[in-house]
């Protein structure tokens, strides 16, 4: 324990030794770690000054409590020169954000163009963005954004399995082969249990939101839809219409491509024509409504 306590008073000592001399400061009195409240006894004799102040530990690490005379001033060079103030934010931001400048910028209005190259593990990255949507709106690495996006919304092996296993005991198929999933073009390696022989590798975007089965099973279910008559494709249109509040003209039915005319009941919006496959098992709804059919 005592061992550790040696460790970090070390560590935080070391802390103020570099602050220090990054700011250009001085330590009146050696510093002796006790606490976050240990008092440092610091001048500053940076180009003007002699201006000595007790902050302590943590605030002068974590909150960054500076020399006064030296805030003051630059606070007065600023605001007689907000083109300086500008580059200045940038030069913050991209520090912050790992960026680098791949030319120099010159603050002219919000609209200023600045030149970045990203140093976040893909240094290849190259953008140009406005001065207002860099500090204001925050743009920054869309390489970044997707990594960050992925990251978060990305779901877990275990959950991914469980619904590919759950399709397809549901569709009857086994899947035959181990996955490592990545993304929603992670391959999985499946097999109908119907038509032993067919195999397929849909990506998982492909199996669980777009319904990509065995081809052999929907060969077979086509064939027998080309065998509806007129009045049993009506009422399925009928069905569908009247449970999504569409109606439709009428037409006469030769198949599965047989195009239908549907509109919605919202007045303004146009016909669309679909085939009757698509009403009927793909959800083909109104486009400008902009949802599926249920």
């Amino acid at each position: 324990m005592g061992r550790n306590n040696d460790f970090c008073k070390f560590k935080n000592e070391i802390k103020v030794s570099e602050k220090v001399k990054e700011k250009g400061y001085e330590l009146i009195e050696p510093f002796n770690y006790i606490n976050c409240s240990s008092v440092l006894h610091l001048r500053c004799s940076n180009n003007h000054c002699i201006y000595e102040w007790h902050p302590t530990y943590h605030d002068f690490i974590t909150h960054n409590t500076n020399c006064r005379l030296c805030f003051f001033d630059r606070l007065s060079v600023l605001k007689t020169n907000p083109k300086l103030e500008s580059e200045e934010k940038v030069n913050k931001k991209i520090k912050e954000k790992g960026y680098e400048l791949t030319q120099p910028f010159i603050y002219e209005s919000g609209d200023s163009r600045i030149y970045l190259k990203c140093c976040q593990n893909h240094d290849d990255y190259f953008w140009d963005v406005s001065y207002n949507n860099l500090i204001n709106q925050n743009r920054g690495c869309k390489k970044c954004m997707y990594i960050s996006l992925s990251k978060q919304f990305r779901k877990s092996q275990e959950i991914v399995e469980k619904e590919i296993n759950d399709k397809c005991l549901e569709k009857k198929y086994t899947l035959i082969a181990p996955f490592n999933y990545v993304n929603g073009s992670t391959r999985i390696h499946l097999k109908c249990n119907k038509h032993v022989n067919y195999i397929w590798t849909p990506t998982y975007d492909n199996f669980i939101y777009g319904n990509q089965g065995c081809n052999e099973c929907k060969n077979e279910f086509l064939s027998k839809l080309k065998t509806l008559s007129q009045e049993e494709a009506e009422e399925n249109i009928t069905l569908k219409c009247n449970e999504n509040d569409y109606i439709f003209k009428p037409f006469i039915y030769n198949g599965v491509q047989t195009k239908i005319t549907l509109k919605c009941s919202n007045p303004d919006h146009v016909e669309w024509h679909p085939t009757y496959d698509s009403v009927i098992h793909s959800g083909s709804g109104c486009p400008d409504c902009g949802r599926k059919i249920i």
